[in-house]
Order: C-alpha cells, then sequence, then structure tokens
C-alpha cells in the first residue's frame, strides 16, 4: 500500500478515528462507566445503525431532522442513520419488551452519525454512551437516574460539575396557548439564552408587562435548590395551580435530593426544557467548566416507549465521552517487558505467561 497524498488525508465529515494511547485512554473510560451500571443492575443493548425514517420522523427534533443522514435503499425506502441511540432504542425495545422485563435497566455504547458545518466539526461528538432505566414511574425512577450520573462522573473523578434540572411538562404548561412557531421560537429563546429575543416574543401574546418581566425572570432562574425555595415563595402568585403542580414535583426532588446531601451537585435552571421533542417531565444536562456545552443529558419521556399498545414509563441519559476525554489527564502506563530475544520462542512465551500472570505486559 502507497502512502497517501495529500488529499487522501482527508476523512469525511461526521467520522473520527482514535489511536494507540487515546484509543486506551477511551477504553479505560468506557470501562469504568461500565463497571459502575453494571453494578446497578444495567445490562447492554445493541441498537441498529439504521433503520426506516418514517418510523422516527415525528420524534426528531428540526435541528435534529437537519443534521441527520437518509439514504435511499434498493427497494427505494427512506432509511436513518443512527443519529440519536435513545430513539433507535425506544424502537427496538417496543418490539420485544415483554411484561415480565419490567422495569428494565439498559444501557449503550455506541457511535453516532450527524452532519455538522465544517466550521464545527472539531466541537462535536460522535460516540454517545447512556442508560435507560424503563417501566419505573415517578421520583424513584428520577432519582435512580440521577444518582446513577453522579455516580459515574464521581468514578471517573471528573470535578466541579454541576447538573441542571428543569421541566419540560413545566414549559408546556406556562405556554399552552402559544402556537407551534411561537412556542418553537420560545424554545430557541431559552435554549440561546436570549432575554431580549423571548421578550420580543412575549409582547406580540400578552400586554401585562409585569407577568412578561416574571415569566422571564422565571424561565432563566439558575441557582441552587435552597436558591429556589425562596424564589418561588415570592414569586409563586404568578403562577397558575397547574404550573405550581408541576413545580412542585420539582421541589419534592430537590427534597430528596437534599436528604440524600447531594445538594451541592445540583441546580435548578428553568431553561433547561429538553434538546428533543420526546421529553415529557423532568430533563436535565450536565455542564463541566472547560467543556463548551453539555457533557450529559437526558430526562423522563414517558409515552415514547410502549408494551402491547400501553405507554411505558421511561427515564434515561446519555453521556459524551470524547468531551470528558479531552478534559482528563492521561493515565500513566508502564511499558511493556521485552523478553530476551535470544531465547527461543517456547522460553520466551513460557516466561511471558509467567510475568502476565503478576499483571505485567510482555512483548516477546
Amino acid at each position: 500500500m502507497s502512502l497517501p497524498n495529500q488529499d487522501q488525508l482527508h476523512i469525511p465529515r461526521g467520522t473520527e478515528s482514535l489511536h494507540l494511547e487515546e484509543a486506551l485512554k477511551h477504553r479505560n473510560i468506557l470501562r469504568t462507566m461500565e463497571n459502575q451500571v453494571h453494578s446497578w443492575g444495567y445490562l447492554p443493548s445493541k441498537t441498529p445503525v439504521l433503520d426506516y425514517y418514517d418510523n422516527y420522523s415525528e420524534y426528531l427534533a428540526p435541528k435534529r431532522k437537519e443534521e441527520s443522514y437518509r439514504l435511499i435503499d434498493r427497494d427505494g425506502e427512506l432509511l436513518l442513520l443512527r443519529s440519536d441511540i435513545t430513539l433507535f432504542l425506544a424502537r427496538q425495545i417496543s418490539i420485544n419488551l415483554k411484561d415480565d422485563q419490567l422495569p428494565l435497566r439498559t444501557y449503550y455504547a455506541d457511535t453516532i452519525l450527524r452532519y455538522q458545518k465544517k466550521e464545527d466539526i472539531s466541537h462535536n461528538e460522535f460516540f454517545q454512551t447512556g442508560c435507560e432505566l424503563i417501566g419505573k414511574e415517578g421520583k424513584d425512577g428520577d432519582l435512580e437516574i440521577l444518582f446513577l450520573l453522579k455516580e459515574i462522573l464521581d468514578q471517573l473523578n471528573i470535578q466541579d460539575y454541576r447538573i441542571h434540572l428543569g421541566s419540560k411538562s413545566l414549559f408546556t404548561e406556562v405556554f399552552k396557548d402559544l402556537d407551534k412557531s411561537q412556542k418553537k421560537d420560545i424554545m430557541a429563546a431559552l435554549i440561546n439564552r436570549d432575554q431580549d429575543a423571548m421578550s420580543e416574543i412575549l409582547a406580540l401574546k400578552a400586554k401585562d408587562k409585569k407577568w412578561i418581566s416574571f415569566i422571564i425572570n422565571f424561565f432563566f432562574f439558575i441557582g441552587t435548590l435552597e436558591e429556589f425555595n425562596n424564589f418561588i415563595k415570592v414569586q409563586s402568585s404568578h403562577l397558575t395551580e397547574e404550573s405550581q403542580k408541576e413545580i412542585n414535583k420539582l421541589i419534592q426532588l430537590c427534597d430528596q435530593i437534599k436528604a440524600l446531601d447531594a445538594q451541592d451537585v445540583f441546580r435548578i435552571d428553568l431553561s433547561e426544557i429538553g434538546n428533543q421533542n420526546y421529553y415529557s417531565s423532568l430533563v436535565f444536562q450536565c455542564y463541566l467548566p472547560g467543556a463548551d456545552s453539555a457533557i450529559a443529558s437526558g430526562g423522563r419521556y414517558d409515552g415514547l416507549i410502549s408494551c402491547k399498545g400501553k405507554p411505558i414509563s421511561s427515564v434515561g441519559f446519555s453521556l459524551l465521552l470524547r468531551k470528558i476525554e479531552a478534559l482528563l489527564p492521561t493515565e500513566e502506563r508502564p511499558e511493556p517487558l521485552i523478553i530476551n530475544e535470544s531465547n527461543s520462542f517456547s522460553q520466551r512465551l513460557k516466561e511471558a505467561r509467567i510475568l502476565r500472570k503478576e499483571g505485567k505486559a510482555v512483548i516477546l
């Protein structure tokens, strides 16, 4: 094989490769994560790399549709390359799930493919791992997923991370009177943390400036669990009864987190509304100093998975290992021992076997 020329050194956008020490670091981090989830009773799942596009189109957010790779098979069917493992996993589970398997705990670790603009390629991830808890309703399920993520990050010795909690159902309730286009614009303003844009959108719908000011302060709130409680006590008069119910769910979750002495890690962030259409209530993202975007995201997606036509409560998260890897130090590893080449191969092999049983790496 001849050496590649300059033009042959490029690889298609949306793909990447890992080699030697970098690949070893990646596998060690993945192994740590897998050991942790195994200890929680989670078993692995593997999804197909492509499936029929029509099975997913209604669940894909507009931005995700733009990023997804599609192709036509030999029979003329439109296919979707795997761009979101949760969606692919949800379909596979819905097809194969049996009542006696619930609650089902599973994890995955695989590649995803999304189209990226050329200038953004270095800031995006293509290896995704995560956990899904299928068939567990309410706070217990939410807490299990949140604390599983926390323990994985702690096991990886990640420092100074914060998990921001929000509510998709609260967003849906507050803005239920807006049309689809206005909701989309509000979501974009929240994701971009653009208060001016949100104010302009709300001004088209409401004339009460005090209400608009409250809504902006409300959805751009970020604070500790205690600060959130104090904020709500002052602002609760502006909330409807249904909105207050959604707030109470967050408060009750916070109380459980506080009882477990983990409040320093968590923040309430009502601008977190989920980056996928299928999220239904609790949503969260994990942020880390030095990372340009969230290193993990997740939430509850009740109704996406079904068993015999019955919707199943589900909650999970995905973790972007490549964002973490760039921020973790490379582990020092001892150089492999080299057996004296003057000995015969059989002698070297026997000696190497003894040394390898002692946990040493040996080169013949």
